[in-house]
């Protein structure tokens, strides 16, 4: 079997079992995160190409509970074990009550900085970015958001904390270069997750135009 089948394959049972694809990704990138450095360094490119350094990221967990009973996508540590990137996975689901605004309370303010990191499909970029910034209620820096590469940054409290919006191609593709750069068989699961997000963006996409074509549809035999 080549790789390009091998990569397809979780895609493809999820596909056809499943209705929970984002839980699926989450609990992949996680286990990513929590085995590789390679791909833990990939992340701390990711952010600190729009926001100051990090530091380390050291590991990763998936749905940790804060204080006030709400569950982050994943949460990964820096030194001390303290919680430096909260990330936020989506494909095409709504928010939810506590996001942002619960996640950004829960970052540390330490003076050292910490980041929120939204990652969802390039399609979804732009209008997701526009509801971040409207549902933010904090002292957030709307008018000097900054973009590079891709990779959106908007300053929080006018302190250390972020708010980040990538996507999962951009994420992907970096800890994957990280990857084969470090010869880290995490590799084949980084291919894995790719070709799951890469299928879900294409199936949205067909059932928007679908639906934009049913919608022309009635509205021809309404002006008839």
């Amino acid at each position: 079997m080549n790789d390009q089948s091998n990569s397809q394959l979780l895609s493809h049972i999820v596909s056809q079992w499943s209705n929970r694809t984002e839980d699926i990704a989450v609990d992949a990138l996680g286990f990513i995160l929590s085995r590789s450095r390679a791909a833990r360094n990939a992340l701390q490119g990711v952010v600190e190409a729009v926001a100051p350094s990090v530091g380390e990221l050291t590991s990763a967990r998936t749905q940790v509970s804060g204080s006030d009973g709400a569950r982050p996508d994943l949460v990964v540590y820096g030194s001390e074990d303290r919680e430096r990137v909260i990330v936020e996975a989506k494909f095409w689901a709504g928010l939810t009550e506590n996001q942002p605004d619960s996640y950004l309370a829960r970052l540390p303010d330490d003076g050292e900085t910490s980041v929120l990191l939204f990652v969802a499909p390039e399609a979804r970029l732009e209008t997701l970015w526009i509801e971040l910034q409207r549902r933010t209620r904090h002292d957030a820096g709307a008018a000097d958001w900054s973009e590079v590469g891709g990779v959106k940054c908007m300053p929080i409290d006018s302190g250390q904390r972020y708010l980040v919006l990538s996507s999962w191609r951009v994420v992907l593709d970096r800890m994957l270069t990280s990857a084969v750069a470090a010869a880290d068989p995490i590799e084949a699961d980084i291919r894995q997750l790719q070709a799951l997000c890469e299928r879900e963006d294409t199936a949205a996409f067909r059932s928007r135009v679908r639906r934009c074509a049913g919608f022309g549809r009635r509205l021809s035999v309404r002006t008839c």
